[in-house]
């Protein structure tokens, strides 16, 4: 009796082992190529940073641009309706 329970509990075998590594290699191998492949997520982050380091740029540039043009303000005022 005790041995037929003792063959039971034996753990997980080489074999379930085996595959789980097989399986852990294939996700890990999977998640390298998305990261860094040719069209990857670190090359599309690398991208939007510098789209939006250029966007930025154009920001700056337009804004000193309208300062230097006097037109810091869009709205029209007249004179008038600061006179009263």
């Amino acid at each position: 009796m005790k041995k037929l329970y003792l063959r039971k509990q034996r753990g997980i075998t080489i074999l379930a082992l085996t595959i789980t590594i097989i399986i852990l290699l294939i996700l890990a191998g999977i998640t390298i190529v998305a990261l860094t492949g040719e069209n990857g997520l670190i090359k599309n982050a690398e991208q939007a940073k510098k789209e939006s380091e250029i966007a930025n740029e154009k920001e700056i540039v337009e804004r000193a641009t309208a300062r230097s043009n006097g037109t810091r303000f869009k709205r029209n005022y007249k004179r008038r309706s600061f006179a009263k």
